[in-house]
């Protein structure tokens, strides 16, 4: 019972929020894909989730495939000014993703290759990246992917090395998660530890609304810091006050079996992540 209650709380915080994004473009292209990781770069496994990536005419949309069709539900009630039924919002919960991995999504302009990440539901905090170089060379490989033929690239982004597939008949720049900046749409790219993994699935036209969330953005340093510290204070109120602690290692906390420990750092997705990097609390 207690879960289910803050399961509907959060939910509701969500919703509440959903009234704060703004529609900016409406996509031409969509493209859905299989995302794979290792939970724990050891691991001989894979968590494995559907994202996907809206194409407009200045701005890409990419995140959770079921969040996103949760979000359209919650921004039209929103929009019409309608009161979420009780009988409405138990079945979204229902249905809610279990996303380990993709419980944000990102925002880019392509005129201004600002990029924005924001919580997909509450707290729903804002960074915002300016343009990333991810020192893109092109090769001469060849292949295809869902009926596109695709160009081999090898790049770098904050501690992994990656292979990238991107087709020229697609000719945005433009790709999953926070990559672009090749002559063409990625539709395929993973680290060469192959702990990181997005393939394209399916390519189709549409015109789904891309919504920006009109809320503070903060720097990545702020943003980290207060994903962590909710995370952590959602942690002490409901396991008993024993707080798992989301750094580079697992923590032995009493009570707390090492499976446990281990289901927590990887909802945190701090266990391994797709960015290398160290922050100081």
């Amino acid at each position: 019972m207690r879960t289910l209650s803050f399961i509907c709380f959060y939910f509701l915080l969500s919703a509440a929020a959903i009234a704060q994004v703004k529609q900016v473009d409406t996509g031409k292209i969509r493209i859905d894909y299989t995302y794979k990781c290792r939970a724990f770069a050891e691991d001989t496994t894979y968590v494995e989730e559907d994202v996907m990536l809206i194409l407009g005419t200045e701005y890409s949309l990419y995140g959770n495939s079921k969040s996103y069709e949760i979000q359209k539900v919650l921004k039209q009630g929103a929009t019409n000014n309608k009161n979420i039924q009780m009988g409405s919002m138990v079945s979204l919960i229902k249905n809610m993703p279990s996303s380990q991995t993709h419980n944000f999504k990102i925002i880019k302009n392509f005129t201004t290759h600002e990029l924005y990440l924001t919580q997909s539901a509450f707290p729903m905090y804002t960074y915002s990246e300016e343009e990333i170089d991810f020192q893109w060379e092109v090769l001469g490989e060849q292949q295809e992917i869902s009926g596109y033929q695709c160009i081999k690239a090898k790049g770098y982004y904050k501690g992994r090395d990656y292979v990238a597939w991107f087709t020229p008949e697609l000719p945005i720049s433009e790709g999953p998660y926070k990559f672009y900046g090749l002559p063409g749409v990625i539709l395929s790219i993973h680290d060469t530890g192959l702990q990181h993994i997005f393939e394209a699935k399916s390519i189709s036209k549409t015109d789904e609304a891309i919504f920006h969330t009109k809320n503070e953005i903060l720097s990545f340093e702020k943003f980290s810091k207060r994903h962590i510290k909710f995370f952590e204070k959602c942690q002490a109120l409901y396991q008993n006050g024993k707080q798992v602690v989301y750094r580079d290692h697992v923590q032995e906390l009493p009570g707390k079996s090492p499976e446990n420990i281990r289901e927590n750092l990887l909802l945190s997705s701090l266990s391994n992540p797709i960015e290398i990097y160290h922050i100081d609390k």
